[in-house]
């Protein structure tokens, strides 16, 4: 799994290679998935990202946002996404590439590969506003609030740490490596209720976690 650290390298690495680019072509299995010939159906949803600059990119746990004007192109690596520019790989946390691109884009210069990832067309408010509300408690915002993170954890009461550390609306970014070692970390079972901690612990338990994701994050 390709969890938040390996998210924010691949999203700044991309950000350095491509930004103030503009889309030349699109092709893969997600473009390939939406043109049906025998429908009269020649052009897919990435089309409309054609002759657009890339403006901006932003990660957000698990999630690489890339920004053309009002349109937004959300990608998730799922179990082992990767990518490449120029058909040379930059990153090193993802699973072989497959044959065929999960999705390609011919820029001005350059070109960008997704491998095994999930892609889609939102509208750049949505992913923006989405990013301002959750990424203070990115655990690997570099404007990280361990007070609201404890207290979105706090409110879960009913539920299992081990459910709640993996909820991207509460602390995005975490997947199982993380969580698995932060709860090692922090002495606490993975099973165990959030209303059976005190505070304390669950301050402790954000803690080792954020600690973690840093350290995975320094490491790349």
């Amino acid at each position: 799994m390709v969890e938040g650290p390996g998210c924010k390298i691949k999203g700044e690495k991309i950000k350095g290679k491509i930004l103030g680019q503009s889309v030349r072509v699109v092709r893969g299995n997600a473009v390939d998935r939406e043109i049906k010939p025998r429908k009269c159906i020649t052009t897919s949803k990435f089309h409309t990202l054609i002759g657009r600059e890339l403006d901006g990119v932003q990660t957000l746990g698990k999630e690489l946002f890339m920004y053309f004007g009002e349109i937004c192109l959300r990608v998730h690596f799922l179990m082992a996404g990767s990518f490449q520019v120029n058909n040379k790989r930059l990153d090193h946390d993802g699973g072989s590439a497959a044959e065929a691109p999960s999705f390609e884009m011919d820029f001005s210069r350059d070109k960008l590969t997704f491998h095994k990832s999930a892609v889609d067309i939102r509208s750049s408010t949505s992913c923006r506003e989405r990013y301002d509300n959750l990424n203070e408690v990115d655990i690997c915002s570099p404007v990280f609030n361990q007070r609201r993170a404890i207290a979105m954890v706090m409110a879960q009461r009913g539920r299992q740490l081990c459910d709640v550390l993996l909820d991207q609306t509460v602390l995005p970014g975490v997947g199982n490596i993380i969580k698995n070692e932060a709860l090692f970390d922090s002495g606490v079972k993975p099973d165990s209720k959030v209303e059976e901690l005190s505070e304390e612990h669950v301050s402790h338990l954000v803690k080792m976690t954020r600690d973690f994701s840093m350290v995975f994050l320094k490491v790349g």
